[in-house]
């Protein structure tokens, strides 16, 4: 436990400290760049003091000379000077006004000094200025490259000591790399950290078979009386009733159920009394179906694919209509137009938009789940173009190289007479199916086989025929939702004067996405394909297949 917090512990400081990484790197860079500007500056401002240096003791010798002069000016004075002075004579007009040039080129001299003295000032300004603001950016780059080295180290410690691969490392790098590999890696996850978590749980299951052993006589009487409650035989108050379910759950933390059982299962409404509800296949359940028990739940977790099967509502379309009009109930909430899946999607901050199929209809899904891990090809590819716009990732690197009776594809049945039976059942389409079935066995394989099909008749009808091998398992699309196998048939049917109801099958993606996906390694689908070859989703499948 203590490993495992330690680790807990480490990868959430890393992980936290990603956007002041990313904050820092960008601050690194425009710091560099502005320290290579004031480096720059200083450069320039260097060579700039050094002309205006030697332009100053040019300047200074230029005021010495001209002092020289000025004093020699003054030895130069006419004698009785005063006297000349007051009468303005020629010989004083001719030296003042040879002193008025010299003393007028002394002040323009020393203006120019001062104006130089002046920038030498600014120049040394500017320079400590700029000295200043590099002495602040080496001490922040100091700061920065202490903050790396403390992120890189708290990386390598990650890596070194949990076994983690540096791709799953969720570190700034992990933004580059491109979305498909995106999808098929597993943030801080490794073996290591996988058996730490196990060993939570084990610890944690003995901590309630010692919690239960401690009190046998109690657990025991509450199980009995929980026994006889859950099977109807006595009545017993809400308390009670939530206290015999608190018993169960502790020897029995997950209990399965349907969404129609539940108000049987849980006969008092009262909230938070389930801990967790997770609703899988939710794509497939009503909204009205699931209130009850999410109501009596603290948290949920819904999962399902609003792509596959989508609910069966038994009641009339136009009572719905008007039930919803009397109730003041928008459509939203029609059970013919919602699952709960896709309510749940609705209210989910975090999430992406998909296309569907090759249309342009965007449906909003919270956290959807990209990376398929179940088929091979063709049978992903398929699904992923008619339902998915391709934005499914395969984790399967290779096909399966079993023989079976061959590659998926499909067996056209394309015969100008055909014999129907019970509207939509091809009965030339059941007689190859049983020779393939054959052919599959005697080439030694003896897995399960699912026999699908849109059709209900068909899918009675080869229950029928196929009753007595226990290994396969004939049915609708909508009866093996959630399922899997090696090796599926898709059998097609349908009278061929009527164009309904392959119409109604094409009409979503959704029942043929469901129907590829079953199969893990092939796919063989039986049908007359000029038929089928002009209905949606159909019609991919046909280029796909061949």
């Amino acid at each position: 436990m203590n490993d495992f917090n330690v680790f807990k512990k480490a990868a959430s400081s890393f992980h936290a400290q990603l956007p002041d990484f990313i904050k820092n790197r960008e601050q690194e860079k425009q710091i560099d760049i502005e320290l290579k500007e004031i480096e720059k500056n200083l450069i320039r401002l260097c060579n700039e003091k050094g002309i205006l240096l030697d332009k100053e003791n040019n300047v200074k010798k230029d005021v010495e000379r001209a002092q020289s002069l000025m004093n020699l000016q003054e030895q130069r004075k006419p004698s009785f000077f005063f006297f000349k002075k007051l009468f303005n004579t020629k010989s004083f007009q001719k030296w003042n006004l040879e002193a008025k040039e010299i003393i007028g080129n002394l002040k323009s001299i020393q203006v120019n000094l001062n104006d130089l003295k002046q920038q030498l000032e600014n120049n040394d300004k500017k320079t400590k200025m700029l000295l200043n603001r590099k002495n602040e950016h080496k001490s922040k780059m100091s700061q920065l490259k202490s903050f790396f080295t403390s992120y890189q180290k708290l990386q390598n410690e990650l890596i070194q000591n949990y076994d983690i691969d540096t791709n799953n490392i969720f570190d700034i790098d992990f933004y580059e790399k491109d979305l498909t590999n995106i999808h098929l890696l597993n943030p801080y996850h490794s073996p290591k950290i996988a058996k730490l978590r196990s060993d939570i749980f084990l610890i944690a299951l003995q901590l309630h078979r010692d919690a239960i052993l401690s009190n046998a006589k109690n657990v025991k009487n509450n199980l009995n009386a929980y026994f006889e409650m859950t099977a109807g035989w006595v009545k017993v108050d809400e308390a009670t009733s939530q206290n015999l379910w608190d018993t169960f759950f502790l020897c029995v933390p997950v209990v399965s159920t349907t969404l129609a059982s539940a108000s049987r299962l849980f006969p008092n409404r009262n909230q938070q009394q389930i801990g967790w509800l997770l609703i899988d296949e939710a794509g497939q359940a009503t909204p009205q179906s699931a209130t009850g028990l999410i109501h009596r739940s603290r948290r949920c977790v819904i999962v399902g694919d609003p792509l596959q099967v989508e609910p069966v509502v038994t009641t009339p379309e136009k009572l719905v209509t008007k039930l919803r009009n009397e109730h003041n109930v928008t459509v939203n909430w029609s059970p013919y137009r919602a699952s709960v899946q896709q309510l749940a999607d609705r209210v989910s901050l975090s999430g992406t938009y998909m296309n569907v199929g090759n249309t342009d209809e965007k449906i909003w899904t919270g956290f959807p789940l990209r990376t398929h891990r179940r088929c091979d090809d063709p049978m992903f590819s398929i699904a992923n173009k008619i339902a998915y716009n391709n934005q499914m990732v395969k984790d399967l690197t290779t096909n399966s190289e079993e023989v079976f009776i061959g590659n998926s594809c499909w067996f056209d049945l394309n015969t100008d007479v055909v014999s129907l039976i019970n509207k939509h059942v091809v009965k030339e389409e059941i007689i190859f199916l049983s020779h393939k079935i054959n052919e599959l066995r005697n080439s030694g394989n003896d897995g399960i086989i699912y026999v699908i099909s849109p059709f209900k008749s068909i899918a009675s009808y080869c229950t029928n025929a196929f009753r007595g091998d226990k290994k396969i398992s004939c049915g609708t699309i909508h009866t093996f939702q959630g399922k899997e196998t090696d090796i599926v048939f898709l059998v097609l049917g349908s009278d061929p004067k009527s164009q309904g109801a392959r119409n109604w099958a094409s009409m979503k993606p959704n029942m043929l996405n469901v129907a590829l996906t079953r199969a893990k390694k092939r796919f063989y689908v039986i049908g007359n394909k000029k038929l089928w070859g002009s209905c949606n989703y159909f019609n991919t499948m046909i280029k796909m297949l061949d």
